[in-house]
């Protein structure tokens, strides 16, 4: 455990960092994504209702659009500055992804390197909490409020315990929010119907390019395989870190390098491509074969070199 304490914290300390000095270059932004639960938790602490924080006081608009839960996440850093939470918040979660993803391999730590984890500092996003929920499953009950994709967490468990104790976690964590304000779900539902944001989510396996991944389901048994599937099924953005549970794949250093590589040609592509920047949701589902192509086909080859076997 000392071992993998001497790695974790660095990363955790890099991340913060790079968040901080990004966030500080960009002060129009606030805390960038991090601001919506934090000012959500403010709301909640005010007594009053998180979907009702104007749009003019978030850094992107569109309203807090994440269910009730989601608002108890930025409570512990509410008494910071938001700039100061968001990097702290990245840097923790980052951190306690590096202590957990080496306890298997040193070598997986290269996944830190790549596009989607400079997505996640640079947009100050909980992905370090979504790769902590597949090797910790109760986190699931937590990172389920504000990632989707937590679900694909879910899938790469070896027993069915782990995730059934996460679900009922999950459901009591639910019903108190229910019990703390009866009427979340509605508001939650209406705020997200009016909000032109949900129109930029899509789901991977419902394009062309995307419905290959499928064929990882001949390899039903290896639970990387499930996460991948479950992984292209949930709605996402195509802002790379979304995808940060693909770097849970490779099962060797040559694959981690590649994937990483891979990850960052996606990452810069954008900038060489002449795409439509005049609209939002056109923008980001024109990246849709990127995602696909860069960062899932080259999970699916690996997945599908290896045997049908647990």
């Amino acid at each position: 455990m000392r071992a993998r304490l001497v790695v974790a914290v660095p990363v955790g300390c890099a991340f913060a960092a790079a968040t901080y000095a990004m966030l500080l270059a960009r002060a129009t932004i606030q805390g960038a994504d991090f601001t919506y639960p934090w000012l959500a938790a403010r709301a909640v602490l005010h007594g009053q209702s998180p979907y009702a924080i104007p749009t003019t006081a978030l850094p992107f608009g569109g309203g807090f659009l994440y269910p009730w839960p989601a608002s108890l996440l930025g409570v512990p850093f509410v008494w910071m500055d938001v700039r100061i939470a968001g990097a702290f918040m990245v840097g923790l979660t980052m951190g306690l992804a590096a202590f957990l993803v080496c306890r298997e391999h040193r070598w997986r730590l290269f996944m830190f390197l790549s596009g989607p984890a400079f997505m996640i500092a640079s947009s100050v996003q909980w992905g370090g909490l979504v790769i902590a929920t597949a090797f910790v499953p109760v986190l699931g009950s937590i990172s389920a409020a504000t990632k989707p994709s937590t679900l694909a967490a879910l899938a790469y468990q070896r027993r069915w315990s782990d995730v059934v104790r996460a679900c009922v976690a999950g459901l009591a964590i639910l019903g108190l929010s229910i019990a703390i304000a009866p009427h979340w779900p509605g508001d939650w539902i209406r705020k997200a119907r009016a909000s032109p944001v949900g129109h930029q989510y899509v789901v991977p396996l419902f394009t062309w390019t995307g419905a290959p991944i499928l064929l990882a389901l001949t390899r039903w048994r290896r639970r990387e395989a499930r996460l991948l599937v479950c992984l292209a099924v949930v709605p996402q953005t195509t802002f790379l870190y979304d995808q940060f549970l693909v770097f849970l794949v490779p099962e060797t250093r040559v694959e981690m390098l590649a994937a990483v590589t891979l990850s960052l040609c996606v990452l810069v592509a954008p900038y060489y491509i002449n795409f439509d920047r005049t609209n939002t949701v056109t923008l980001i589902r024109s990246y849709v074969p990127l995602i696909n192509f860069g960062l899932y086909w080259p999970a699916l080859i690996m997945i599908l070199c290896r045997p049908n076997e647990a």
